[in-house]
């Protein structure tokens, strides 16, 4: 868990090196109810945490006014696009929003429980996997994404790998052609 302040918010949420949302638990002090859901989340966000009660969180107090509870800001891919909640009531609240907010636009299959989750039968969307070989490649495309320059004609989920290393997976789709 990072401790985020003025300074340091544009690095923490600037930074998607690792596949994952960021975001910032905003109360009093840490809680029982921000571990158990970082513990729980923990393959989808980078964490941080903002003290409503630190003099070095004012601007990131403009994103999410002084909440009575714990508010909770999420950034993703497109900053500084941001979710914000304030006065998170409930723990099962909170498990609601991180639920819902944990897809990036381009995450990475890392796992089966990833790939299961992105492109099983019973989501909605179609799933579109890009292969990658290098991060030029992702950064470009997860761009093109961003800006809606990658228009089809109905809505697709899009996730990726990477084929060096996940080759034996990539394989197991197109048996003999790589």
């Amino acid at each position: 868990m990072d401790q985020v302040n003025d300074r340091k918010v544009d690095s923490f949420v600037g930074d998607f090196t690792d596949y994952k949302a960021k975001l910032i638990f905003v109360s009093r002090t840490f809680s029982f109810p921000q571990a158990m859901a970082a513990y729980k989340y923990k393959d989808y966000y980078k964490y941080g945490f903002s003290s409503i009660e630190d003099e070095s969180t004012k601007n990131i107090l403009l994103i999410l006014p002084k909440p009575n509870k714990m508010g909770v800001i999420i950034f993703k891919e497109v900053y500084p696009a941001i979710s914000r909640k304030d006065n998170v009531e409930s723990i099962g609240e909170l498990f609601q929003i991180l639920e819902a907010e944990k897809k990036l636009i381009l995450p990475k299959i890392s796992s089966p429980k990833t790939f299961d989750e992105i492109c099983s039968r019973s989501v909605d969307l179609p799933c579109v996997i890009f292969v990658f070989d290098s991060k030029d490649e992702y950064r470009s495309t997860r761009l093109l994404i961003q800006t809606g320059e990658l228009q089809f004609k109905r809505n697709l989920q899009f996730s990726f790998l990477y084929r060096d290393a996940q080759f034996e997976f990539i394989e197991s789709f197109f048996p003999h052609t790589l």
